[in-house]
């Protein structure tokens, strides 16, 4: 595939020149080589070195703060925000889950995380 790119950017539009001898490459035509390359470059250190066997549901759900629960809440309370991530994660992780079932599971770790900060939150106010 890189050689038929390579064939196609330099080799065909050299032969269309009028004058091939005076052929100076087009910087378009640089930059588009550059980053195809650098793009099959990068697919081929993904492929050699695979995905992450485990993905964590949300990285803002860790941490039990003020912080990650507010971030939790408005991100939940953005309009469709919270289905495009869910039909996401459940298009590219390994689950023997229905697409609904996803929604369900995402939902109750959502609600789970609402009640450790809550709490957490009525913890703090009995003891300080």
């Amino acid at each position: 595939m890189i050689i038929l790119a390579l064939f196609l950017v330099f080799i065909y539009y050299w032969a269309s020149e009028t004058s091939p001898s005076e052929y100076q490459p087009q910087p378009a035509l640089i930059a588009f080589s550059f980053f195809y390359f650098l793009y099959f470059f990068l697919s081929g250190l993904q492929v050699k070195y695979g995905y992450k066997k485990f993905k964590k549901i949300n990285s803002f759900m860790v941490k039990r703060n003020t912080f990650s629960s507010i971030f939790v809440s408005v991100f939940v309370a953005i309009p469709f925000l919270y289905e495009i991530k869910c039909i996401m994660d459940w298009t590219f992780l390994k689950t023997s889950l229905q697409l609904f079932d996803w929604f369900k599971l995402f939902s109750i770790y959502v609600s789970s995380f609402k009640a450790k900060i809550q709490q957490n939150a009525t913890l703090d106010t009995k003891l300080g």
